[in-house]
């Protein structure tokens, strides 16, 4: 759960867990991550600290870290949207509609096919996955932060 995110309880409902965020530390250390009101960079608070887990990404390589990471500073460039309405098409099995606008446990999956990485998860497509998906992946090897 994400202190002091009014829509934690919801988003926690909606996936069946308690998980309610998924995002990237990038090599500077800052959070990247698709959190209203768009994809952005910013340090963790230490009220945070005590919530957040670490991941490393199984099988994922030097050269598609570092497009991670060019793929980030476009993302930010592009202005790409947090969407409460691609939420609601989750919950309720409706296609999404586009890459300007998503919610954070889509836009991991999506940056990590863009730059071909190794998914977390198989049987979950990129439009139907939640932060409690990526949470039980046996792909992510938890780390200290």
């Amino acid at each position: 759960m994400q202190p002091g995110q009014i829509d934690s309880g919801a988003i926690a409902f909606l996936s069946h867990g308690d998980v309610t965020h998924a995002g990237f530390e990038r090599a500077n250390g800052k959070v990247h991550e698709l959190s209203p009101p768009d994809a952005h960079d910013r340090d963790l608070t230490d009220a945070e600290r005590p919530s957040v887990h670490a991941f490393r990404l199984d099988g994922i390589t030097d050269q598609m870290a570092s497009q991670l990471e060019r793929l980030f500073d476009l993302n930010i460039a592009a202005g790409i949207k947090y969407s409460y309405f691609d939420l609601l098409r989750y919950e309720f099995n409706i296609a999404q509609d586009g890459d300007q606008q998503s919610y954070c446990s889509r836009y991991v999956m999506h940056c990590l096919a863009l730059c071909r990485c190794p998914l977390p998860l198989l049987r979950c497509t990129q439009d139907q996955v939640t932060p409690w998906d990526l949470w039980r992946s046996t792909r992510l090897i938890e780390e200290p932060l």
